[in-house]
């Protein structure tokens, strides 16, 4: 072939060709080198391409195995940055089908092994004008960010020597528990007491009223449900929250539940330690007026009058 002029036209469409070629081993070198992961999934789910940092982000091993989680990944479930799970409308190859494209979405993604990755995840379509779209999937590993941003949450809102959610944490719950109808009905808090902690710490040593601070962590927590909260508020003083619609003689049965729950001695080394406690209950109203703040503060006066009458007080 030539043109007008007389000058061929296979050099250049040679060059378009080789251009090409270049453009695509370029375009795969890149994305081979990436430290994030990409994948293209075909309409069906099916793997139509991944790039090494996705094998590797995953822990798969071969592309037979690579195909098989892919395939599963689109039916199973994922997990948002709470830890809730994502409904499938708003999985990430449903949400780049609806939208066209999304960016950098935190999603959990639970691995065959078990452990829970955490991933900051992009997508969107290719080749748009097709019935069959494709769709590019990049993500990143943030596990240890994540793990480290909840170790410190932890920290911040734990006691660490029982384990037990500290004081901050029973604020915070008491607060949502009052101003969001999903934070559970609060129907009392108990503000505990133990009154021979000073007195162990003296006669046995600091260690073994670090034990019995530990030993009434964990009957506390045998004593209560499921929803409610066992918390250490600092010092020998802890505080229960009661989650529920029990009736006020029922909330009275709690302390003496728990105080009996606490009387058992316990044996540290060779020696036997009572426990005494004295316990403030306070009721919270469906249409309560006090805040966080206040009504734990409530409760904490009805536990010192209980000290001082040496009762188990019930207001």
């Amino acid at each position: 072939m030539r043109q007008a002029e007389g000058e061929s036209t296979f050099p250049l469409f040679s060059w378009e060709i080789a251009s090409e070629l270049d453009r695509e081993s370029v375009f795969a070198a890149v994305v081979d080198s990436l430290d994030e992961g990409v994948v293209i999934l075909r309409m069906d789910g099916n793997l139509k391409y991944l790039n090494p940092a996705a094998m590797q982000i995953y822990g798969l091993r071969t592309l037979r195995e690579a195909a098989d989680f892919f395939e599963q990944a689109t039916r199973s479930q994922f997990y948002d940055a709470d830890g809730a799970p994502v409904p499938p409308e708003r999985h990430p190859r449903a949400l780049a089908y609806r939208s066209g494209a999304f960016s950098r979405q935190l999603y959990g993604v639970d691995l065959p092994n078990g452990k829970r990755l955490w991933v900051l995840m992009s997508a969107r379509l290719l080749n748009r004008e097709s019935p069959f779209p494709d769709v590019l999937v990049s993500f990143s590993d943030v596990t240890a960010e994540r793990e480290d941003r909840d170790r410190l949450h932890h920290q911040a809102h734990h006691d660490p020597l029982t384990g037990l959610p500290n004081r901050a944490f029973v604020l915070r719950r008491i607060a949502e528990a009052l101003e969001s109808a999903d934070g559970g009905r609060l129907r009392a808090v108990l503000f505990l007491d133990l009154d021979d902690l000073k007195a162990t710490n003296d006669m046995f040593g600091h260690k073994a009223g670090d034990e019995l601070l530990k030993a009434a962590a964990t009957r506390l927590r045998q004593c209560v449900g499921p929803d409610d909260v066992v918390a250490r508020h600092g010092g020998d003083e802890f505080v229960v929250l009661i989650f529920g619609d029990a009736p006020e003689d029922e909330i009275c049965e709690w302390r003496g539940r728990l105080w009996a729950q606490l009387a058992r001695p316990v044996n540290i080394g060779e020696a036997t330690v009572p426990i005494r406690a004295s316990i403030g209950i306070v009721e919270v109203d469906r249409d309560e007026r006090r805040g966080a703040e206040e009504i734990l503060g409530d409760a904490d006066l009805a536990m010192y009058k209980a000290k001082r009458s040496r009762r188990r007080q019930c207001r």
